[in-house]
């Protein structure tokens, strides 16, 4: 999977924190434990709020990845203009 993690990360430099962890490390375990890996390779995508979307586990299709990435950042902002339309109708109040 990483030669395709480290495609997907070029591709979405700027937009996307993408973050490797080391399970071998006894100090990354609690990390691991609260992302629910239970297998590896294994992927997290995390929000922003540190929320668990999604869980991709063993080898995934490029495709999907990109998909499923598109989606978060699609919802990601419409969050943001959902926020400012409501910030917006409470300064013109």
């Amino acid at each position: 999977m990483a030669p395709t993690a480290y495609r997907i990360e070029e591709m979405y430099k700027g937009r996307v924190n993408f973050v490797s962890v080391n399970g071998d490390d006894p100090r990354n375990w609690p990390l691991i434990e609260k992302l629910g890996v239970d297998a590896i390779p294994h992927m997290s995508m995390v929000e922003s709020d540190g929320t668990v979307s999604t869980a991709l586990i063993g080898a995934v299709p490029e495709d999907w990845l990109r998909s499923d990435i598109d989606v978060l950042l699609e919802n990601a902002a419409n969050a943001n203009e959902n926020d400012n339309a409501r910030s917006e109708e409470h300064t013109s109040e």
